[in-house]
């Protein structure tokens, strides 16, 4: 699988916490443009890391976010989906040994929370062994069903 490709939540709900993860978020929600995987080296007086490089936010130019696996920056994604008009809440379920996340997404612009009762467009839903990842897949089940 590479990241230009489309994806169906299915899809997303199986692609692991790592490189791929946040290079789709990157890209399909964080506002990455040109996303290509450079193997790091030295030339010249120059050397530069392995990772993805591209058009970033503010002029960056390497993805050095770990958006799937780093809480802090699962929260750039969270404040990213919040400027966008979506909500979002979190559970975690314990089975067993076994914690798993979830994270809800809905639609701030039809409907919202009331108390007890939901009324709202509910974007996605998505499971993760973690809280980062559990957003991520969330995040990108969203942009999937509609673009803010």
């Amino acid at each position: 699988m590479t990241i230009r490709e489309p994806l169906t939540a299915e899809q997303i709900d199986t692609v692991p916490a790592g490189r791929e993860m946040d290079a789709l978020v990157a890209e399909r929600v964080m506002g990455w443009k040109n996303l290509h995987w450079v193997e790091g080296g030295k030339k010249d007086n120059a050397s530069w890391p392995t990772g993805w490089y591209g058009d970033g936010p503010e002029n960056e130019v390497y993805l050095y976010k770990n958006y799937s696996t780093d809480i802090a920056a699962a929260w750039e994604v969270v404040k990213n989906l919040i400027e966008r008009k979506y909500e979002w809440q979190m559970e975690m379920e314990r089975y067993g040994e076994r914690v798993i996340f979830e994270c809800h997404i809905c639609d701030t612009q039809h409907g919202g929370w009331s108390g007890e009762s939901q009324w709202y467009e509910r974007l996605s839903d998505a499971k993760g062994d973690s809280a980062p990842l559990a957003i991520c897949r969330a995040a990108l089940r969203s942009v999937l069903t509609g673009e803010k």
